[in-house]
């Protein structure tokens, strides 16, 4: 679109618009998730995922929390069980949501800088 629209127009604004567009820092859903796994709910952070970042750190924390109290006193098939059908569940959805976050983050980058430039055509085209 970037080459097509030169033949059109020189306008320096909508090209600087194009040059931001595609030097644009993105997120990787690699670190997300990576962060996510270490700590979790940091990938979400990383996303400027607040609230969902909130959540999956204490979700975590206090099944953590419980699956470790449960092995202390003793409770070993009760924390097996724990860990493996609900705490596995939370910490997977986890992972899945700080992909996701930094997924929609990327999206909405472009969605905005394509609204710019869509924005700068039209007044171009009312200025003529």
């Amino acid at each position: 679109a970037r080459d097509i629209l030169k033949g059109y127009t020189t306008d320096e604004t909508l090209e600087k618009l194009f040059s931001e567009t595609i030097h644009q820092p993105r997120k990787s859903t690699v670190t997300a998730r990576v962060l996510s796994g270490i700590v979790p709910g940091t990938g979400q952070f990383y996303a400027g995922n607040w609230r969902g970042g909130i959540n999956a750190l204490g979700l975590n924390g206090i099944l953590g929390y419980a699956a470790v109290n449960m092995v202390l006193k003793g409770n070993y098939i009760d924390a097996v069980s724990w860990t493996y059908f609900i705490l596995r569940r939370y910490y997977m959805g986890n992972l899945y949501r700080a992909k996701t976050s930094v997924e929609e983050y990327n999206q909405e980058k472009s969605q905005r800088a394509a609204e710019n430039i869509l924005q700068r055509l039209q007044e171009i085209a009312n200025t003529k």
